[in-house]
């Protein structure tokens, strides 16, 4: 394929808006349970490079690359966010991302955004990279997206980088039945203060309408300072059973 470009817009209203707003954007609904947010607003272009899956860019504003959750309900399995989704990855970035599809099996992600969850404003006028590697190996039966996001988060710091970093595989090794593992490990320089996570969705189709799931998860914190060590440790485990019309 040659040179292409397109754009996505996405809008959404609601309770949920308000856990996802990226910083500078729709600040002023703050107090408000129903708000607005723009999720996805991306200018995005095609080059034939090097490889016949050529290169991807998109410019503005877009949702992370981390976790096995999105933003949009559509592609999830279950009603409820895992620990790593609220706690472990950003919601979105502003910035530009490059997707080059190296071979059929592999691609591999870089870019620079102005942080986590930040778009208008900057809250320590830094940037950040993000970036990952993604495999695709049996036909799409196996895919692992390593990803990582490295820089400033801390209001007036622009020197103390906040690293999150999250591997999801995803495994198809029967028809009807899902295996998706989220690992995510986190650190905060500013805070001396770290983060782990793990969550293994099994998720079972048992025909066009109906499917069931289940989810276990684990996650951890640990802040360091000179005085003490403080742990704190959180598991979860949730059973679902989804229905969609024909």
């Amino acid at each position: 394929a040659g040179f292409d470009w397109g754009f996505k817009l996405q809008f959404m209203e609601g309770s949920d808006a308000r856990f996802i707003h990226s910083l500078g954007l729709f600040d002023r609904t703050a107090n408000e349970i129903l708000q607005p947010d723009l999720v996805e607003a991306y200018l995005s272009l095609h080059f034939p490079l090097i490889m016949d899956g050529g290169l991807d860019l998109k410019l503005g504003k877009f949702v992370t690359l981390e976790g096995a959750e999105t933003i949009d309900p559509r592609s999830n399995f279950f009603y409820s966010h895992s620990y790593i989704f609220n706690f472990g990855i950003p919601f979105n970035h502003t910035g530009a991302l490059a997707a080059w599809h190296a071979t059929s099996h592999l691609d591999l992600y870089a870019g620079l955004t102005r942080g986590v969850n930040t778009s208008i404003d900057d809250n320590n006028d830094s940037l950040a990279f993000d970036g990952g590697v993604g495999v695709n190996l049996l036909d799409g039966k196996l895919t692992v997206l390593a990803s990582t996001h490295i820089g400033p988060e801390t209001v007036n710091d622009n020197h103390d980088n906040r690293y999150l970093n999250d591997i999801t595989i995803t495994a198809k090794p029967a028809k009807n039945f899902t295996s998706i593992t989220d690992l995510n490990y986190i650190y905060d320089e500013a805070a001396d203060a770290s983060g782990y996570g793990m969550a293994q969705d099994f998720i079972y189709t048992i025909n066009d309408v109906f499917s069931i799931g289940a989810r276990g998860e684990i996650g951890a914190t640990q802040t360091d300072s000179t005085s003490h060590l403080s742990r704190k440790m959180m598991m979860r485990s949730t059973l679902c059973a989804a229905a969609r019309s024909l």
